[in-house]
């Protein structure tokens, strides 16, 4: 591949990403410039170009394709992943600037420096990253005053991968901080921790990850902090708020043995979360959550957090979108969600917000969450490719730690606007008070589905049955459209089965029935539909595998298609499997 702006080639650079089925870590190539104005960007790869997506899609960005070159005419100061043929290329464009200094100024020009882990205590300094520069290591600034990190270049911790050198970019009891441009890449644990301090402005920052704990910015007991026009691709949690305190001196996640890291006035600053402020980011999260409250949350408040025109381009597990698990003391409150748009999030829950005990919480007593705002957020992605989305959950612990006063204002479900939580398909416990949804389109007309099941008789080796599918219109109007079965693992049926039709009047049902054939072990069957409003069931079914002279072959197909054959039959001795499988 290569890559040209303004028909001058760029250096294109690799970092390590870990995507879905987790069977290996990956390169993900992405380039990072400056430009005065917006430029003309030529991609040409190593093959032809069948499709083509740049996302985040509300950026409207005008490319097009001929050949093996994509091209993107007027490039603007923007972040985003260039997607073509399954393959995702990330291009970082940054306005060209002359930074302010402070009175100290540790410059890194082009090239690359290792550095180690390198620390920083200095009041009224000024790192400056050049673009082209490349830094193997780890920034440290603790107790720093008057601090600036500016530059495009790159900080990667690709060669500290140990438990000591964990966080790539920490920010341990400092003020009056800006932090602009720069990219963080190959961190070993947590990118950028933000502890214990106060005044602190992040801008434009890059992220990509690929380990477990690969947060992207976690703001920790911090005041009026903000996160701006950042991108982020990880493969744990990317916008975080959360709060420690002094038993966490021993917390191996928080205090990082033999790192030599003195973490005195990060403690002694450490205290509520108010005034965060995450607004115009993009986020990619190649396993976990993209916006967070928790779930450490040991401090008495959190308050006035603001998520503010962010585009979720990809969550790919089926976790939470937005959500917030909360098992520790504070009292949670004023916190808002507004212009949230998500792409490409098969099977996730839009948001998942409880009180309740965790591994990672340690107060003995928990706490309250109340005044939660959420307005205008957009789900554009694609239902009935995967699996629709799953059940959102709000509930409190107990009469003492609710969770009230939630409300949901235009939620857009991909054109249609629920009016109730059953219509959000939420559900909401006994501890919940004074959730409102509401919006001023109209509702969804509610299609709720139920499965039943035969006896499952094996036959030939095989389990024949059949699945009772009920379709209810529990809204008081006309409703149809497409419903099917889909079952999960894919090799586990010998064939998909057919959409069927539905036209319901208001409070009307019907019923249709679906013969299947599995092989022995466990399935999912799974009702799947063309539009958003259909409730989806689920059964999960265990056959007993039996070994019989009736099973003479079986087909398995793995993750990358490759197919392999086991003879499978018993004899007088006892049981034998012969198999070659991958």
């Amino acid at each position: 591949m290569k890559v040209f702006v303004n028909g001058l080639e760029q250096e294109i650079l690799t970092a390590k990403v870990f995507p879905a089925p987790y069977n290996a870590r990956k390169n993900c190539e992405y380039v990072t410039f400056s430009q005065e104005k917006p430029s003309e960007i030529k991609i040409i790869t190593d093959e032809k170009i069948e499709n083509l997506v740049i996302r985040p899609l509300s950026k409207e960005v005008y490319s097009y394709f001929e050949g093996n070159t994509i091209t993107i005419p007027k490039m603007d100061n923007l972040n985003i992943s260039v997607e073509y043929n399954g393959k995702a290329f990330l291009v970082f464009a940054t306005e060209k600037k002359q930074y302010e200094t402070k009175d100290k100024v540790i410059r890194f020009e082009k090239g690359y420096h290792n550095i180690g882990k390198k620390v920083f205590t200095e009041d009224d300094l000024t790192v400056i990253l050049d673009e082209g520069a490349y830094l193997d290591g780890k920034f440290e600034f603790n107790g720093c005053n008057n601090l600036k990190v500016v530059g495009t270049g790159v900080l990667s911790n690709q060669s500290y991968h140990t438990w000591q050198n964990r966080v790539i970019f920490d920010l341990l009891a400092c003020t009056n901080v800006e932090i602009q441009d720069i990219t963080l890449t190959d961190s070993e644990f947590w990118n950028m921790r933000v502890f214990g301090c106060e005044n602190v402005k992040i801008n434009n920052v890059k992220i990509i990850g690929a380990f477990a704990n690969n947060d992207a910015f976690d703001i920790c007991g911090s005041r009026n902090v903000s996160v701006t026009h950042c991108f982020t691709r990880t493969w744990d949690d990317s916008l975080v708020v959360k709060s420690f305190d002094d038993r966490d001196k021993t917390s191996i996640h928080v205090v990082f043995k033999d790192s030599g890291t003195d973490m005195t006035k990060a403690f002694e600053k450490i205290g509520n979360c108010e005034h965060i402020y995450f607004s115009d980011c993009v986020l990619w999260n190649d396993f976990a959550r993209p916006i967070e409250l928790g779930v450490s949350m040991r401090c008495d408040k959190i308050s006035d957090v603001h998520f503010e025109n962010i585009d979720i381009i990809r969550s790919t597990t089926g976790y939470p979108l937005i959500g917030s698990h909360h098992g520790d003391r504070a009292e949670i409150s004023n916190i808002f969600f507004e212009n949230i748009r998500i792409e490409d999030c098969p099977g996730a829950q839009f948001f998942d917000f409880r009180i309740t005990s965790s591994c990672w919480n340690t107060d003995t007593k928990k706490g309250s969450m109340h005044d939660f705002y959420f307005k205008d957020i957009k789900f554009v992605g694609k239902p009935g490719i995967d699996y629709l989305p799953e059940m959102s959950r709000i509930q409190g612990f107990s009469a003492d730690n609710t969770i009230k006063n939630f409300t949901f204002e235009n939620i857009n479900l991909m054109g249609m606007y629920p009016n109730s939580a059953e219509e959000l398909n939420m559900i909401c416990n006994e501890y919940t008070e004074n959730i409102v949804v509401k919006a001023d389109k109209p509702n969804m007309n509610m299609v709720k589905t139920e499965l039943s099941l035969s006896e499952f008789i094996l036959n030939n080796g095989k389990y024949e049955g059949k699945v009772i599918t009920k379709i209810t219109n529990i809204s008081d109007k006309k409703t149809e459209g497409n419903v099917w079965l889909s079952i999960s693992p894919k090799n586990t049926s010998e064939k998909s089965t057919d959409k069927v039709w539905y036209s319901l009047n208001g409070n009307e049902s019907m019923d249709f029935v679906t013969e299947v054939v599995l092989n022995p072990g466990k399935a999912v069957i799974r009702v799947q539909a063309d539009s958003l409003n259909v409730i989806s069931a689920w059964k999960l079914i265990d056959n007993p595998i039996v070994l019989t002279n009736e099973m003479q072959k079986i087909e398995f197909v793995n993750y990358y298609g490759i197919k392999r054959y086991a003879d499978i039959w018993t004899d007088d001795d006892g049981i034998n499997i012969s198999s070659d499988i991958m």
